[in-house]
């Protein structure tokens, strides 16, 4: 089972440890880009990739991201995935984040 997880912060970091620890593959993705997961790719054995690769050919999808940012997601970037991809989102809800952004 291939899995992906477009991550922010800790709670896509614990995603990712769990998975890896329970032997599974996994692609990450941040919109800093592959680059910056360097240092948690050699902690992990976790593969960093592009927000647009994290979705191709994974049978499960984890959407990690604050909800304010769920619109920054590219356009139609779903469409690259297959059509049986399980996606979760988790939801990632920041009180304070929303509330600093309305300001």
């Amino acid at each position: 089972m291939n899995i992906g997880v477009i991550r922010n912060w800790t709670i896509g970091e614990v995603i990712i440890k769990k998975l890896r620890d329970a032997g599974y593959p996994v692609k990450m993705a941040n919109s800093r880009g592959p680059e910056s997961l360097k240092d948690l790719a050699a902690n992990t054995g976790a593969i960093p990739v592009s927000v647009e690769q994290v979705v191709q050919d994974v049978d499960i999808l984890f959407i990690v991201v604050n909800q304010k940012t769920i619109p920054e997601l590219p356009k139609g970037l779903l469409n690259k995935a297959k059509t049986e991809t399980i996606v979760i989102d988790v939801g990632n809800y920041i009180p304070f984040a929303t509330a600093v952004s309305m300001k």
